[in-house]
């Protein structure tokens, strides 16, 4: 098979195979008992053979193989088709498509199905346009009739392949949506039946994405035949809220999404994407209407759907109506509309709703209030008063008096109450009389404890709107989990410390971790202490709980590198299901590839500082102190660190012959857990044969989100500072720049004239690019952090503007912050 394949010769392999196979099941009437056991390894040999082929991957014909892999070529899938449906008599079935029928009919369906799902094997097809295979031009769709015509002429030849039809029908709910061939109701019923009535067992979600593809493709599909399938999709309620959609009947679509627990809490992100895709304001009615339900899936993410998403609606007041059950939400609701469009819109929505929107912060958050009657000077004075009145908000009430000119109604003992700023007299008097008789210093006090108590009651609303929006970005801030692979002397001692100064987070050792575990007498220390003490190794177990214990430290808090853990694949495994308990999982592995004649010259010129790791070589890093001998070797006692000035020292196996031996035991230990983290995708591959300076900023792009969030993060601060102290004028353009751009006018350029702004842009920028080259550089969760970092942090800094004192540089930075906000 292997000389065939090297020739490009697939079909004689797999004529080979299934003459084999052929042979064999001659055999099984001499001998019941081996032969079936036999036929079976050979015929799954043979449908591997077939697979990838199909997939266009490489492959051993046996595990341990000397010849090595076999790398099929692009033409092997249309050879190999031709082969399997050739014949010579079209009213019969093509005779090796019979005899893989024969064989395994489960085989042979699910390896046709690669030819629709795989994309390798669908581009091969639609790359061999007109290249003609029977009597057709090979194609998806004739291809899947050829398959099709194929089985009924082999049923037909031997009525024993009946039992077939099952495994064909799984093969048209694979391959149909992809071939586009329009079927029968009747065909398509049967294949509804079919799944439908399969014990899933957990794979319920796949089956219901099957027949949505099927149903889907095809044409025929009306409305009667929706009815049906309804009646039939008991439990799936997936596919069944996907007929209802179809129908037009969004409510019952989310009436089913909310029967299923899975889809239950999926159900905010199905009705963004609708709404997404089209403002449909039935699927809006349909939400408000079961709004009670969405509350309590999550209330914090109903709230975040209607401010983000209802908001954009054209005509609020159905909303609104729906929403006064649930007075938080409204208030929300109704604080996103005062916030979004240009400038006329919100003055309209302003005009419209201010006076129901002071109500609800009256009843709910009274101490918002003042602060928001501060920031708006075109207010309705008298409702707001009376609402103030009727609540017992007394700041804002003092401060609604003293705009309207009532200095006697300011004064009057019921207006403040509850406060007792004001001094009075035993006994109530005439307005007038009081506004005479009262010390002007008690109507200073009056009117500036309002104000004071304005300001604490909005510091603290805003302090607790920060505090939200901070949780909730950190919650999408994972731990930087790493670890460093490379042979001895590949370079982690050099670029482990540099990392952890970078990224600000410890490098853990497990026998630093098992010592410290020890003195301190932790019960996971303990179990350790006392198998050490009996002369047994510790075991993986005991050795995960050490670490579970140390990354809870609070130097832990952004991430750590494991060094020395894990040396099995075991231990990987087991490490991953600890942090999995956590949500966490390993983010980052670098290893370092180094040539092995550079490793015998970096092991041998090596020396250590014990204290600290810091590692010098006689030729590429000698420490400041090295003096050479007349034979050409440093003077050991000429060697110290350079920070301590303390001794170093030459490990004992830092020698040629050493390095030997722990060469082969890092390929025969740590190879195999690189293999197990490479199916991950976080194996990032570092030459460490390069200078140093070279070789760390290889690293530093494997660490790319972290370096640039530290730089925007620097350079917002830097921002916040020039609004704080810079040139005035260059901050009134720039603001003024914005609220133009507000009002519909191009704002592209408003950072020109302000390098701190310029350099945020070009950070944002960069994060795009880097983006845009995901798949060289950044995993998809990697950018989800990335992306995250940038605009959680922006979003805390303009919560934090008002730190702030004057009040136009804070209104211009807040606009940038906002912009940046935007961008990102």
């Amino acid at each position: 098979v292997h000389v065939y394949c090297a020739l490009g010769d697939y079909v004689s392999p797999l004529e080979l195979l299934a003459g084999e196979c052929a042979q064999l099941t001659k055999q099984c009437s001499k001998d019941l008992v081996e032969a079936p056991l036999l036929q079976c390894l050979l015929v799954r040999k043979l449908f591997f053979f077939l697979f990838r082929c199909f997939e266009l991957r490489s492959f051993p014909l046996e595990p341990k193989d000397g010849m090595g892999l076999v790398q099929p070529s692009p033409t092997a899938i249309i050879d190999l088709i031709d082969s399997i449906f050739k014949t010579a008599d079209p009213s019969k079935a093509p005779p090796m498509f019979l005899r893989l029928l024969r064989l395994s009919p489960l085989g042979l369906f699910r390896m046709l199905s690669v030819l629709f799902t795989s994309p390798s094997a669908s581009r091969a097809i639609q790359d061999s346009a007109g290249k003609r295979v029977g009597q057709e031009q090979l194609s998806l769709n004739s291809l899947f009739r050829l398959i099709q015509s194929s089985l009924e002429a082999a049923k037909k030849e031997d009525s024993t392949l009946a039992h077939s039809q099952k495994e064909f029908l799984w093969f048209v709910a694979r391959s149909l949506p992809r071939a586009k061939t329009q079927l029968t109701i009747e065909e398509v019923m049967q294949v509804v039946d079919h799944l439908l009535a399969w014990p899933v067992k957990g794979a319920r979600r796949e089956v219901e994405q099957m027949l949505i593809g099927v149903l889907a493709s095809q044409e025929c599909f009306d409305g009667r035949a929706h009815a049906m399938v309804i009646s039939k999709a008991g439990g799936f309620w997936g596919l069944a809220s996907w007929l209802h959609e179809r129908n037009g009947d969004l409510g019952r679509a989310l009436d089913c999404r909310l029967q299923d627990p899975e889809l239950r809490e999926q159900i905010f992100e199905f009705i963004i994407t609708k709404l997404a895709e089209d403002a449909n304001f039935a699927l809006i009615e349909a939400a408000l209407q079961r709004l009670q339900a969405l509350v309590e899936v999550d209330s914090e993410r109903c709230s975040l759907m209607l401010c983000e998403q209802f908001a954009n609606v054209p005509d609020h007041s159905q909303v609104l109506e729906g929403l006064q059950a649930y007075p938080q939400m409204e208030m929300r609701y109704l604080e996103s509309l005062l916030r979004r469009g240009s400038a006329a819109e919100r003055q309209t929505f302003f005009n419209q709703y201010v006076v129901r929107y002071i109500d609800l912060l009256c009843q709910h958050c009274p101490s918002a209030v003042l602060p928001f009657i501060l920031e708006n000077e075109a207010l309705p004075l008298r409702e707001c008063l009376d609402l103030c009145g009727r609540y017992r908000v007394t700041d804002a009430s003092v401060h609604l008096l003293e705009r309207t000119g009532d200095f006697a109604g300011v004064l009057q003992p019921g207006t403040c109450r509850a406060s007792g700023w004001v001094r009075r007299r035993p006994e109530p008097r005439p307005a007038l009389q009081v506004a005479c008789e009262t010390d002007p210093a008690a109507l200073g006090a009056a009117l500036a404890g309002g104000l004071a108590a304005g300001a604490v009651g909005g510091y603290f609303f805003g302090k607790q709107q920060g505090e939200s929006i901070s949780e909730k970005y950190e919650k999408f801030w994972p731990r930087k989990i790493m670890m460093l692979f490379g042979a001895p002397g590949a370079g982690k001692g050099t670029q482990g410390p540099k990392i952890v100064d970078t990224l600000a987070i410890p490098q853990l050792s497990t026998g630093d971790m098992l010592r410290e575990a020890v003195s301190a007498g932790t019960e996971v220390g303990k179990k350790a202490e006392a198998v050490m003490k009996s002369g047994g190794l510790v075991s993986d177990e005991i050795v995960i709980g050490i670490i579970a214990d140390r990354i809870k430290e609070p130097d832990c808090k952004s991430g750590f590198i494991l060094d020395g853990f894990p040396r099995t694949v075991a231990q990987a495994q087991a490490l991953d299901a600890m942090l999995a308990k956590s949500g966490e999982a390993v983010s980052l592995i670098v290893e370092f590839n180094v040539n092995p004649s550079v490793l015998e010259e970096r092991i041998c010129g090596r020396w250590m500082h014990k204290a600290s790791g810091r590692s010098y070589h006689v030729k590429f890093q000698p420490p400041k102190s090295m003096k050479m001998g007349p034979d050409g070797k440093p003077v050991p006692e000429t060697m110290k660190d350079d920070q301590t000035g303390e001794a170093l020292y030459q490990r004992s196996d830092d020698t040629a012959e050493a390095l030997k031996k722990r060469l082969d035991g890092y390929k025969n230990q740590t190879l195999p857990i690189l293999d197990y983290y490479k199916e991950k995708g976080i194996v990032k591959k570092v030459d460490g044969g390069k200078k140093i300076d070279e070789v760390w900023k290889d690293v530093c792009s494997k660490l790319a989100s972290k370096l640039v969030l530290g730089d925007y993060r620097e350079a917002i601060e830097k921002l916040c500072t020039f609004f704080s102290s810079g040139d005035r004028g260059v901050v009134s353009k720039v603001a003024k720049k914005l609220l133009a751009a507000q009002d519909g006018q191009p704002a592209e350029a408003w950072w020109e004239g302000l390098p701190e702004a310029q350099k945020c842009i070009s950070l944002l920028q960069n994060v795009y690019d880097l983006s845009s080259r995901n798949s060289n550089i950044m995993t998809e969760a990697q950018l989800e952090e990335l992306w995250f970092g940038v605009l959680g942090f922006t979003v805390r800094k303009q919560e934090s503007v008002t730190s702030i004192s004057n009040e136009r540089r804070r209104a211009g930075l807040a606009l940038v912050l906002r912009e940046m906000s935007s961008k990102a």
